[in-house]
């Protein structure tokens, strides 16, 4: 006896899902270039900052603003960023940081000076926030911007200067 088998898989679910993933992906591809080209917008360097390990990331124009090659700085340590910041300037920024993982401020922002290759300092918006914990509690990832607002500074101190000259 001849017979015929058939063996029938509705695929309509899979195809469904499929569909809805490439959707999903198409997404965030397009919010990624999104978050990329406000972050451009803002002219800002970007870090992440692993504490438990203590590893540091930055991009590039982290690592331009503070005129170094952006392959000196990836993956460091969170010292190279302590190790940039003026010594008058340290203590309120890990003070700032230890009381937004506290939870006692809602980010971490901080005006710091900045020591660039050349030698000279900068003076940097340094803001972040605490986005995730361990399991037991502890302080996990911290992302966050720096921006050079030297500029910013330079015209403050021509201000102050110009109105104690005028009294």
């Amino acid at each position: 006896v001849h017979g015929w088998y058939a063996i029938v898989d509705d695929v309509t679910e899979r195809n469904r899902n499929r569909r809805e993933l490439e959707a999903a992906l198409a997404l965030q591809a397009t919010e990624r270039l999104r978050l990329e080209s406000i972050l451009a917008g803002t002219n800002a360097g970007t870090w992440e900052w692993n504490m438990q390990t203590r590893e540091a990331r930055f991009n590039e124009r982290w690592a331009e603003m503070l005129g170094h090659d952006y392959d000196e700085l990836r993956p460091t340590h969170v010292r190279a960023w302590a190790d940039h910041v003026h010594p008058d300037d340290l203590a309120l920024a890990r003070e700032r940081l230890r009381r937004h993982i506290k939870g006692e401020l809602p980010f971490y922002e901080c005006e710091v000076r900045m020591r660039h290759a050349q030698g000279h300092w900068i003076w940097v918006l340094d803001r972040g926030r605490l986005q995730t914990r361990t399991a037991d509690g502890e302080p996990e990832w911290m992302y966050g911007t720096a921006q050079d607002i030297s500029a910013s500074k330079a015209i403050e101190q021509s201000l102050r200067e110009a109105t104690r000259a005028a009294e």
